[in-house]
């Protein structure tokens, strides 16, 4: 057997990375930057900060065996190297109530978190810790990869600020404070995809926000999982051109997928929002522009609010929204009877919505154009509806 099977089957034999049963060497023995080789514990007590620290500065590739858990009380900033990758299905723990990111990646490109298992302390005891984060790309930590990794607790399990071509795939996040997974400022051409988020305590599950000078471009959300977050499944500010794609967003406490404050060319389809605590789809502008936004070929059911809902307020403005080819149904308190399939609401600066080929069923109103100016509505299909089409703003057309 060669040394690499012979690794491989240690680690499938041994439950501990300290000792295998049998007196044979800890999984990983072999591999420079097995954290047990530069001093570390991981029995879940000790602290393993320097230790992996150490592991970092001498390797490229740090193995965290599994079966270990490493106590960490500080940022594992000095041991993060260029090119390097961390990986092997061990846990890394901090303390109740730390306030410190774990991985702070910055200026470094091409580092990657493989497979690891993070818990923020007793979860519910260190929510609260504005700067409690897992993994951060920020200031210039280009090309940045976490994949396959497990994360609970933590303000943030995974945040993406300043850094371009970020790749967020594959991730397990659960009950993290704020923002399971954040894409901020700066965050150009990140791809997060086929996540499963679930159970943010204050904030939304998958949430991306740039600022008015720097909008998020480029942005792919596709086929992620996000269930149970306080307020929306998916949110997008001041992002241009994003893809939302292939999400299911269920049981939420607020929408299933949101744009607004300057998101613009967004293109939202083949997603599902179901079951969400308020409307299913929302494009909503108060304070700026969000305009030449999709919703196209989404299945919108069951949500407690509005199946797809368009709006403004105050100085915002929604413009040229186009809402064609989803399927809607059921949405609203009492089974429907309380909402309606695709509203469009707001003063003028709602304008020029098209809401085109939605096939609706059991709603109240299939289409309701409340508001807004220039909306055109045509081809639409409404089965078992109390009223197909009703238009306040403008003459139907179905």
């Amino acid at each position: 057997m060669t040394a690499a099977g012979m690794r491989i089957a240690l680690l499938a034999q041994c439950h501990l990375a300290a000792a295998c049963a049998s007196g044979g060497p800890p999984p990983g023995d072999g591999i420079p930057g097995n954290i047990l080789r530069h001093g570390a514990v991981c029995d879940g007590r000790a602290d393993d900060t320097q230790a992996l620290i150490r592991a970092g500065q001498s390797a490229l590739e740090v193995f965290i065996a599994p079966g270990l858990t490493c106590r960490v009380t500080g940022p594992l900033a000095g041991g993060i190297r260029s090119g390097q990758r961390w990986y092997g299905g061990g846990t890394i723990t901090t303390d109740d109530g730390s306030n410190f990111t774990v991985f702070p990646v910055a200026g470094k490109t091409d580092v990657t978190f493989d497979g690891l298992a993070a818990r923020s302390g007793t979860l519910g005891a260190s929510y609260g810790a504005a700067d409690a984060r897992f993994i951060e790309f920020i200031s210039g930590a280009h090309r940045g990869r976490a994949v396959d990794n497990r994360i609970s607790g933590f303000q943030q399990a995974i945040r993406v600020h300043g850094s371009t071509d970020s790749f967020i795939d594959d991730n397990e996040v659960t009950g993290a404070y704020g923002w399971g997974i954040s894409i901020q400022t700066g965050a150009h051409q990140a791809r997060v995809t086929r996540n499963r988020v679930s159970g943010t305590v204050h904030e939304h599950g998958i949430y991306a926000s740039g600022s008015p000078a720097d909008a998020i471009r480029a942005l792919v959300v596709s086929d992620n999982t996000v269930s149970g977050s306080k307020i929306d499944g998916i949110k997008l500010t001041h992002a241009d051109g994003a893809v939302v794609s292939g999400n299911t967003t269920s049981g939420n406490g607020g929408q299933g997928i949101y744009l607004t404050i300057g998101t613009n060319r967004a293109d939202v389809h083949d997603n599902l929002a179901e079951s969400n605590g308020d409307h299913g789809i929302l494009v909503y502008d108060g304070t700026t522009t969000s305009s030449d936004n999709l919703i196209a070929h989404n299945t919108v059911r069951g949500n407690r609010g509005h199946g797809i809902l368009v709006s403004s307020a105050g100085s915002g403005s929604v413009v040229r929204t186009r809402v064609v080819d989803n399927e809607v149904e059921g949405n609203g308190a009492d089974d429907g009877r309380d909402g309606g399939g695709v509203v469009v609401s707001g003063p003028a600066t709602t304008r020029a919505t098209i809401v085109e080929g939605n096939r609706i069923r059991r709603q109240r109103i299939g289409v309701h154009v409340a508001g807004g100016r220039d909306t055109a509505v045509d081809r639409n299909v409404c089965d078992e509806c109390e009223t197909s089409v009703v238009e306040a703003a403008a003459k139907p057309s179905n």
